[in-house]
């Protein structure tokens, strides 16, 4: 069971966990490290909505036609496999 991104926050304003909504995470932009330029770069694809709305139509034709939605265990979400595999490319 794949699911597009994981929805845990009911109300944006107050984190769940400690855990801060994407785009309320703030990077050092004068940072030279490679993996900030492109977390910045991920962020502002999920902060516009048309962009996330066509990457999660891409992300939810790559689910296997035999995997169910609605049986098993969860697994990562797509957005997470998504910026993983983002990362693993841009950083060799």
């Amino acid at each position: 069971m794949r699911k597009l991104i994981d929805n845990q926050f009911e109300d944006k304003e107050t984190p769940f966990f400690g855990v801060l909504p994407i785009d309320q995470v703030r990077f050092d932009i004068r940072s030279r490290d490679e993996v900030t330029k492109i977390l910045l770069g991920l962020q502002d694809l999920y902060n516009n909505e048309h962009i996330r709305k066509s990457i999660f139509s891409v992300l939810e034709e790559m689910i296997p036609s035999k995997t169910s939605l609605n049986r098993g265990r969860t697994g990562m979400p797509l957005w997470t496999i998504f910026v993983l595999g983002t990362l693993r490319l841009s950083c060799n």
